[in-house]
């Protein structure tokens, strides 16, 4: 049995071995890889992916506990839809805007629940972070310095999960900063009712505001997404945000080092395309970098360290379907400046 769901070739990727750290990325890593097998008919790969699909539940299950419900796909409970289905659909800035503009202008949800709906959609779609991740979050992991914000990933499966995402440099425009902003402060305000044994490393970012306790997916997820399908009328899960974040962030990378690469782009007009915010996420790149460098030499490694991969093949199997659109650009770079040559 074993056999027929872990191939020898899933060894190949590090977390393999240990089922306690694989999280949603690992798991959609793997189920590629597997149904890569060019000796399996379309019958085989849906036979694989029945069974595949048992092990994981099985392994979700409480009494078991290896693995988190957070971590499966949320359509993975039926075994005749694709693995990846929700999870590859990618949302633009625009369509990210008139969500964030819905929802402020809802008045069927309390000020607290719009509010963190908006900020828990902005970590997903702009920072990139996973939905456990956003759980995880504390008061104490969000830091405002002057102009600078850094929302501080201390709880992840995988060491290289553990960062700092610079959210200052990542959004288009001040209001969206300005709201992660007053959501920590008004936190941190409601906090100080809760007596000084609660300090801010153990209260939640979002849900309920009670010591040591991690908010349920229902609470914080569940209801931000909820939004999204009711205003977008579209299939997509928490972790499609995530998938948007990176597919933009490669897009807007490369045109911060070649500004007309935004011309090309059928949303290249949108705010985050534009110079000044350009320029901040270059300074993503370049903050580490020598001084003699412009940081686009390591733009991918930088982009996944911002996702928590350990190394590049994650975000190039997963994410890379952007990578054409940027050859293309850059092969037409070589074509102007090759001379021309007599035949």
């Amino acid at each position: 049995y074993l056999s027929r769901v872990f191939q020898p070739r899933l060894f190949d990727l590090q977390e393999s071995t240990d089922m306690g750290s694989w999280d949603e990325e690992t798991i959609d890593e793997m189920t590629i890889l597997s149904l890569q097998n060019p000796r399996w008919s379309a019958k085989s790969q849906k036979d694989f992916l029945e069974t595949w699909f048992q092990f994981l539940r099985f392994c979700a299950q409480e009494d078991i506990g290896v693995l988190s419900h957070d971590d499966l796909n949320q359509n993975i409970s039926d075994p005749t839809q694709g693995v990846l289905r929700g999870r590859r659909t990618i949302i633009t800035p625009f369509q990210f805007d008139h969500v964030l503009h819905a929802l402020e202008n809802c008045h069927e949800l309390t000020d607290e629940e719009r509010n963190q709906n908006i900020v828990v959609l902005i970590l997903g779609f702009y920072g990139g972070l996973r939905s456990s991740e956003v759980r995880n979050l504390t008061l104490a992991d969000i830091v405002s310095t002057g102009v600078a914000l850094f929302i501080n990933i201390r709880r992840s499966k995988t060491e290289a999960g553990r960062r700092a995402i610079p959210m200052h440099r990542l959004l288009p425009d001040t209001n969206a900063l300005s709201v992660l902003r007053k959501w920590a402060v008004q936190r941190q305000d409601e906090s100080r009712n809760l007596g000084s044994d609660a300090t801010l490393g153990t209260l939640p970012l979002f849900g309920p505001l009670i010591k040591n306790r991690r908010p349920r997916w229902d609470e914080v997820i569940a209801p931000a997404m909820a939004f999204v399908h009711r205003t977008l009328h579209i299939n997509i899960d928490f972790h499609g945000l995530r998938h948007s974040a990176a597919s933009w962030l490669l897009l807007r990378s490369y045109a911060a080092y070649y500004p007309d690469f935004s011309a090309q782009l059928q949303h290249g007009s949108h705010a985050c395309f534009q110079a000044q915010n350009q320029s901040k996420l270059r300074g993503l790149f370049e903050v580490f970098e020598p001084t003699s460098a412009d940081g686009k030499e390591k733009i991918l490694v930088h982009i996944a360290k911002f996702l928590g991969h350990a190394n590049l093949r994650s975000l190039m199997l997963i994410y890379g379907h952007t990578i054409g659109v940027i050859h293309s650009h850059a092969l037409s770079l070589i074509h102007i400046s090759e001379p021309t040559r007599p035949y």
